[in-house]
């Protein structure tokens, strides 16, 4: 029998769970009922469940459509300012706290049927012991349905805590809807053992040698949770035509279950390194609106209620509606719900056709025939499949394959088909990903990290090291943008300072390095080298193209030795690479990018290598 999946995504940001993990677009923070004492706060308990029949109900499902299901929905309708504890600070916030108990469960997640928070009003949620916590949810949360959802916590029980001005207490709704206890220990924390997680042993993490080429790739595909937040999907982010970031999202039509206003799509669940290692469950959206779908190609494009933030390092994946088959491809998924996995097919894709549906509607896509390549399993629906190219051409239907299967090979409903297909834009892409109609069929992924979509090649900062190892100099190599708001060539300035005061012309009290660097053409390299610089001094550098310093900010762990500060400063606000000269210090590689978006910017890697000071 076939099986059919459901699932999806991640980053390049894999990291492992902190002991407090904050999750989904909110305001951070940290809950005022975390100093009271919890003895008093009142407790809605759910049924006990029956696992052993859900179990059961899962194999027969297995031979279904259905989406991947982990968890069980409670239906319930629990007022939380109605049933929960309230407290009155001497600041005038009224804290509201209730926990709700789901007896041995793996993970608690919950849907709101009326939910609204007034500005200036906070939403917490956090397990018993307080290693994890999602929120502040604010007024920015808020959406016209009255509809809301928030994603997982580990455990059997969980705190809901509202914080709220008491002259907005009337303004407050949260009503939840339903409780998901979830039954299947999937997303367990603290785990690290070779058997990791409960997909098949073929298959390979992301972050293993044969995904390294693919890192772009893996940062577009998250996980779903349908179906009322108890069932998994997989799915991946689209780049479209304008590049505008608009935050469309492609998976299965039979991954559609309950309202996709409530669905919350998980970014970057996977391990940090090729081990088994447990991922974050933290980078989590909210909500979707089905844009478009259809059966004969099994898709769904979905468009996100809110845009992934810059700190989630989303790609956009490109895509090819050309009707030709791969010479051969990567998948990239969540099989049975673990951290995300990659799969391999080195033979070109074949015209195929999934029962019921057109003729040749589908690219049938073989694996490694010892299965020792990946595969795909339940979880895995939705999830696409990539060209050579690094271009989604479908998404996965379902298949025969597993790690012990004879079959290894999986069909996925071709974007090609999808693209046009029917009469309307709610049966096709064509109208979500080319709104001004050029008649483009193939387009490449892009994402801010990468620079602007006009910049060929981005710029970047290849290296910056120490010129002698025994004195104290350091060198400095960028390459110039692809940039025609100057018709393409640029003049820099480039200015260090011991003291960190910057305006909009010049550091005080700086010397330029040089004063004028002669302009340059589109990918012509430049390079200084500042010597003499004292020991254990700090000295603070910033790039200047032509009439604006650029933006930067930390993006990975300081080595030894080396800060990379990012101080609000001057008349334009700067944030500049921060260099401490160490005393016989190995500098380790660090990274800093720009995060600007305007395209007369310009985007950096700064790498110090292993060098002496």
């Amino acid at each position: 029998m076939k099986k059919h999946f459901s699932f999806i995504f991640v980053l390049i940001l894999t990291l492992l769970i902190s002991n407090k993990n904050f999750s989904q677009i909110s305001e951070g923070g940290i809950p005022k009922g975390w100093d009271l004492t919890q003895d008093n706060i009142p407790t809605v308990s759910m049924p006990e469940i029956n696992k052993e029949a859900l179990l059961i109900e899962d194999e027969a499902e297995a031979a279904m459509n259905l989406p991947f299901r982990f968890g069980f929905p409670h239906e319930v309708s629990i007022d939380v300012l109605e049933q929960a504890k309230k407290d009155f600070l001497a600041d005038g916030t009224v804290l509201y706290r209730l926990r709700i108990h789901c007896p041995e469960a793996t993970t608690i997640n919950l849907t709101y049927s009326d939910f609204y928070l007034p500005e200036g009003a906070k939403f917490f949620i956090y397990s018993e012991d307080k290693r994890e916590l999602i929120g502040a949810f604010t007024h920015r949360n808020n959406n016209q349905d009255g509809l809301f959802a928030t994603g997982l916590i580990r455990g059997d029980k969980i705190v809901l805590e509202i914080q709220v001005p008491v002259s907005l207490v009337r303004y407050t709704r949260v009503v939840v809807s339903t409780v998901v206890h979830g039954y299947k220990d999937i997303f367990s924390a603290g785990n690290r053992w070779e058997d990791f997680g409960s997909s098949g042993a073929c298959n390979i993490n992301v972050k293993c040698p044969p995904g390294i080429p693919w890192a772009n790739e893996v940062r577009s595909v998250a996980m779903i949770l349908t179906a009322g937040g108890s069932r998994l999907c997989s799915g991946v982010m689209l780049n479209n035509v304008r590049q505008d970031l608009t935050p469309y999202f492609l998976t299965a039509n039979h991954c559609m279950t309950g309202n996709p206003s409530t669905w919350i799509i998980m970014f970057n669940y996977q391990s940090p390194t090729c081990a088994n290692i447990n991922g974050p469950l933290n980078y989590t959206v909210s909500g979707t609106q089905t844009k478009a779908s259809n059966s004969a190609s099994d898709f769904a494009l979905l468009l996100l209620n809110q845009a992934p933030p810059d700190s989630y390092q989303v790609h956009y994946a490109g895509w090819s509606a050309i009707n030709v088959p791969a010479d051969s491809g990567v998948g990239i998924h969540h099989p049975s719900g673990d951290i995300k996995k990659i799969s391999l097919s080195g033979q070109p894709f074949e015209h195929d056709t999934w029962s019921g549906t057109p003729a040749n509607s589908h690219w049938r896509v073989r694996w490694h025939p010892q299965g020792l390549r990946g595969v795909t399993e339940p979880g895995s629906s939705g999830s696409p499949i990539f060209d050579q190219n690094h271009r989604v051409v479908g998404q996965l239907h379902g298949g025969p394959s597993s790690c012990t299967a004879s079959d290894k090979s999986d069909l996925y409903g071709k974007f090609s088909m999808s693209w046009n297909y029917g009469s309307t834009p709610s049966t096709r892409l064509r109208d979500w990903l080319d709104p001004d109609n050029t008649g483009t069929l193939v387009l490449d992924g892009w994402d801010p990290t990468m620079g602007t979509p006009d910049t060929v090649p981005p710029t970047r900062i290849t290296d910056l090291q120490v010129v002698d190892p025994t004195s104290n100099s350091l060198r400095l190599i960028w390459t110039a943008p692809m940039d025609t708001s100057f018709g393409g060539v640029r003049k820099y300035t480039i200015k260090y300072s011991s003291s960190p005061i910057l305006d909009t012309v010049s550091f005080n009290n700086a010397t330029t390095i040089p004063n004028n660097l002669v302009p340059k053409n589109p990918g012509q390299q430049e390079s200084f080298t500042v010597t003499g610089l004292p020991f254990s001094t700090t000295y603070y550098f910033a790039i200047r193209s032509n009439d604006r310093w650029n933006n930067f900010s930390l993006v990975s762990n300081s080595p030894s030795g080396t800060t990379l500060g990012a101080p609000s400063i001057g008349v334009n606000p700067t944030s500049m690479l921060k260099i401490l000269m160490p005393q016989q210090t190995v500098v380790d590689s660090v990274m800093i990018t720009n995060t600007s978006l305007n395209p007369s910017t310009l985007n950096f890697n700064i790498n110090l290598t292993n060098n002496t000071f």
